[in-house]
This record gives C-alpha cells, structure tokens and sequence, in this order.
C-alpha cells in the first residue's frame, strides 16, 4: 500500500538472482553469512553446488512449523494446516538448503507468533523522527494497521535481528525432512534420519524489541565549517542503531563516540583544543561509529549502542590541519 518511487535504475538489464548470489560465493575470501525472509527458491538453486555451500557461514531463515499449525489453508479446508508459507512456496528447495550442509536457523512460524508485534512497539519505531528507516515503518505501520496487534508474526524481523543478535533466540539441534506433495507440502517433519538444523523454541521478547527499536530508529549527525549537530530523537535503549551523518556545506568525518562516567562535551572540546592530529584518543574517549562524508553528501554506519552518553564530532579540514567541532548535545542511552 505504499506509494514508492521507483529505483533509478529499475529499466537496467540486471542478472538473475541466481548469478548474483552465486557470484558473491563464487568470489568470496571470507564466509558469508545469508538472511532468508521468503522462499528459499533462489538458495536452493545455488547451494546445490557443494563448492558454494562450503562458503555459507550461516543461513537464518524465517521459514517452516515445527510445534503447531502454520499459516497455508489448504483449498477446502477452513483452517490452517501443517505448512507455512514460505516453505509451502517451495519444498524442493527447502530440502536441497537442508541437504546443502551450510549451517541452518529456523525461526519457525509458532516462535514468531508468540512475540506480535505491539502498537506501543509500533507507535515507538514510528517515532524516529526523520530518520529514513524509521519513516518507512510509519508509513508501513499506517498503511497496514493489520500489522501490528495480537495476531501479527514478525518472523521476518526476528530472523534479522538475530544475525546480529543471535543470544535473542533459544534454539535447539532437530532433524528434519520436509513434506514434498500435498495440501501439507512443505511441513517439516523431525525425524531421526532427516537433516540438522538450530530451531527457534522462543525468542527473547524484551531483547528483541530493543535491538529492533534501536536499528530503526536512527541517530542523525550533521555539520561541516561552521556547526555540528546530533539529533537524539531515536534510540535510548542499548543495541544496534543506524548512525546517519550529513554534511551542510564541506567533506568531513563525523564520529559518534563514546564517554566514560563523569565527562561531556567541556572535557571533549579541552581534549580536542590541544590534541595533535597523531595523539591517540584517551581512555575515557571510545570510538562507536566513523562515516567519511562528500560535501553536501550523506552516509551511514551501524554502531553498537551500550548503556552510557555518547558525544558527536565533525572534523573538516586535511589530516595535517584538522578543525574540530563537537556537538553540544548528548545522545544518553539508557538500560
């Protein structure tokens, strides 16, 4: 229900989901780690290939029903059976991601429905000012009311926000086969001789919510010669958070960093008004995000948001002569 603008783009011939992912595999140095949030259609056509397989460090996948029903309503029947959707789309592929031997995270439907999403969850991700993610979500929120409430599954959240906080699920190693035919196709099935995979038994419903809420609602940093602002309009519980930084007039660096107990923004501008372009930072002063922004240019970074205050800087200048400016509020992140 949304009215968005298309990509720039979106008329560009572009390969198939396939050649993609297969050659981000085919090249990688480093293991790669891969969030499913649909049918597992394009991972099974590419995972088959052992050579590719052995490069996933991980797949997290919001797929499957394990301890209950799921969300497909077989034609003729009046309530839901087995399967869930994502796995129903495609069991053949289900079964060569399970087959594939990449290490695999379930968050099954039954673990997603027991964490709906709140309105009080959704009216606080929608308040995130004008923070890009968090104004999509507002929109999102407004545009599909069905969304948020009691019976809301938030998988594909759950799923997201555990690649970066996997202490978020309980899980357990079951073995599992997945039903191939029939109005059940696509229900996994756990038995001895089937598959390993990590199944979500629940999530960590306050965990989540935290993370979740912190990477949507973002931190803005904006400045250049002349000021240097933080907007802390967004997170103030700890976890991951997007840091946004936007240059008014010349390239800088904005650095979100964080205070030991006891110093502000008097100790930073002392500290600063002395430091030589080479001194290292001192203990009090620890570095959370650092963004590199063109004139008039904007970037982002994530940062890693623990309990305590956090001070922004803009520095214009060249490294031989750097200037500095600090903004003069604080971002507080609280327990």
């Amino acid at each position: 229900g949304l009215a968005l603008a298309p990509a720039a783009d979106a008329a560009a011939p572009s390969r198939t989901a396939e050649e993609i992912l297969g050659t981000l595999l085919d090249d990688a140095y480093d293991p790669v780690t891969i969030l499913s949030m649909g049918p597992m259609t394009t991972l099974g056509s590419v995972l088959v290939d052992p050579d590719r397989a052995v490069k996933v460090a991980s797949v997290t996948a919001s797929l499957g029903a394990l301890d209950g029903p799921g969300n497909v309503v077989a034609d003729g029947a009046t309530t839901p059976g087995s399967a869930e959707w994502n796995a129903h789309a495609d069991p053949a592929a289900v079964e060569a991601v399970l087959g594939s031997g990449a290490p695999l995270t379930l968050v099954p439907y039954e673990a997603a429905a027991a964490v709906p999403l709140s309105a009080t969850l959704a009216d606080a991700l929608a308040a995130g000012g004008d923070a890009p993610t968090a104004a999509l979500v507002a929109r999102l929120a407004a545009a599909r009311p069905d969304l948020v409430g009691p019976d809301s599954v938030t998988g594909d959240a759950i799923a997201a926000v555990a690649l970066t906080h996997p202490e978020i699920l309980q899980t357990r190693e079951r073995f599992l086969d997945v039903e191939q035919v029939g109005p059940d196709a696509g229900a996994l099935r756990e038995t001895e001789e089937g598959y390993p995979a990590q199944v979500t038994g629940s999530v960590d419903r306050t965990a989540f919510e935290a993370v979740l809420l912190a990477g949507v609602r973002a931190e803005g940093v904006t400045g250049g010669a002349t000021a240097c602002e933080l907007d802390t309009g967004g997170t103030s519980a700890p976890g991951l958070a997007i840091v946004q930084a936007v240059s008014a007039d010349e390239a800088m660096v904005a650095v979100l960093a964080g205070l030991a107990e006891g110093k502000g923004v008097s100790d930073l501008e002392a500290f600063l008004a002395t430091a030589s372009p080479t001194e290292d930072p001192p203990d009090w002063l620890l570095l959370a995000a650092y963004l590199e922004v063109d004139a008039g240019s904007s970037a982002d970074d994530t940062a890693e948001l623990t309990p305590g205050d956090y001070a922004a800087m803009c520095i214009t200048g060249d490294e031989a002569t750097p200037a500095y400016l600090v903004a003069p509020t604080l971002l507080t992140v609280t327990e």
